[in-house]
């Protein structure tokens, strides 16, 4: 009998949290996918994004499912973490972030210390974190992050990267050099998809969005685009997710008022995983204007239930139009952004049509992943 490789995953945030958004996602469904290749030990802290403690057994494994362990750590620490490391011995080392100091900077700097002794494998996932956009905000924060990385980065010979896609295989030659073990491999997204039919829009139209909300995301272009676009109809805009950034959403809402009184933005609180596929059937377009994004879990779930996506450049669905699932417009090309919205608004856009081919994309893109074979190559 094969014994299974053992993946070491530090993340800031793992489920029961769920206000973080993707990178909770990518590992669940990646531990979730994988399980009959790994045992994967998951460590993590205790809270949610937004500091709201969870209800788990802290500082101890317990178990996630058959194949993954879990421990939340109340309180991160350096010696926490190298005896983590000491103690579970694996193959493998999966730091699922860039900006976090107890589980970025702790495992690199436990990486170069213990000498790299068992011959492992450290994998640093960026999760977009190293796009333009994303390094814009907080810039002098991370670029005090990238400092105190090199060191690790450049003296270890053991550090791999994992590009989610040609973008962020850029982003990471871009801001990383000297480094030449990248290897591509898509994030795993959740297969499950409602089947229903999505009905076409009537006297009334249904947007939203689900992503935190914080400037990064980008509400503020959709909401000050409703105050232009012409319509007799009735125009609903929900937003769903955690707010990070108090003052943003302040400033969303002072937009807010400003539309017409035929169009409502909501906002609708957070929203658990399981119940995101639910939720988008209230929908008929999704939306997300955003600064970067290295996947975009909720993109993917909108395709995959039918949703047609208007969306920014900056992630790696594009050319959406020529698919028949949607809009891919750069944030500089206002005019098309309202000649789009406008579109849909007078019913000049074919919601059928762009609800299978949404679900079409979503499809291909699964059926184009080997999953297995890519992350065997990453774990090798």
């Amino acid at each position: 009998m094969t014994t299974k490789k053992k993946i070491l995953i530090f993340i800031d945030w793992f489920l029961p949290a769920y206000k973080a958004g993707g990178p909770i996602r990518s590992v669940a469904n990646m531990a979730e996918y994988l399980d009959k290749d790994y045992q994967f030990y998951i460590y993590t802290g205790n809270k949610d994004h937004d500091g709201t403690e969870l209800t788990v057994a802290n500082n101890q494994w317990v178990e996630h499912n058959a194949h993954t362990k879990v421990y939340y750590s109340s309180s991160p620490s350096f010696f926490e973490v190298g005896s983590t490391i000491k103690s579970i011995q694996p193959n493998s080392i999966y730091i699922n972030s860039m900006f976090s100091l107890a589980f970025t900077i702790y495992p690199l700097k436990w990486n170069l210390f213990l000498g790299n002794k068992q011959q492992r494998r450290v994998i640093v996932a960026p999760r977009g974190m190293l796009q333009a956009g994303a390094l814009q905000l907080k810039a002098t924060k991370k670029r005090l992050f990238l400092g105190l990385m090199k060191t690790s980065l450049l003296k270890a010979k053991n550090i791999y990267w994992q590009a989610t896609d040609k973008q962020e295989l850029e982003d990471i030659q871009l801001n990383i050099p000297h480094t030449s073990n990248i290897i591509e491999v898509g994030n795993i997204p959740s297969l499950v998809a409602e089947e229903s039919a999505k009905k076409s829009p009537s006297d009334t139209i249904r947007f939203t969005t689900i992503s935190l909300v914080a400037e990064k995301k980008n509400h503020i272009y959709f909401i000050d685009l409703l105050q232009r676009v012409k319509a007799n109809k009735t125009i609903i805009y929900d937003i769903y997710g955690p707010i990070k950034d108090a003052d943003y959403w302040q400033q969303c809402k002072e937009e807010i008022k400003k539309v017409a009184p035929n169009v409502t933005v909501n906002y609708k609180g957070s929203i658990e995983p399981h119940k995101v596929a639910e939720t988008l059937k209230q929908y008929h377009y999704f939306v997300l204007p955003t600064l970067g994004e290295n996947f975009g879990h909720a993109i993917f779930e909108a395709l995959a239930n039918g949703l047609p996506v208007l969306i920014s450049d900056k992630t790696p669905w594009l050319n959406l139009e020529e698919k028949h699932a949607g809009w891919s417009i750069p944030l500089t090309d206002k005019d098309e952004w309202e000649r789009v919205v406008q579109n849909i608004i007078n019913d000049k856009a074919d919601y059928q049509d762009l609800s299978q081919g949404a679900k079409a994309l979503a499809a291909e893109y699964v059926s184009e992943q080997n999953f297995k074979v890519g992350y065997g190559e990453l774990f090798s």
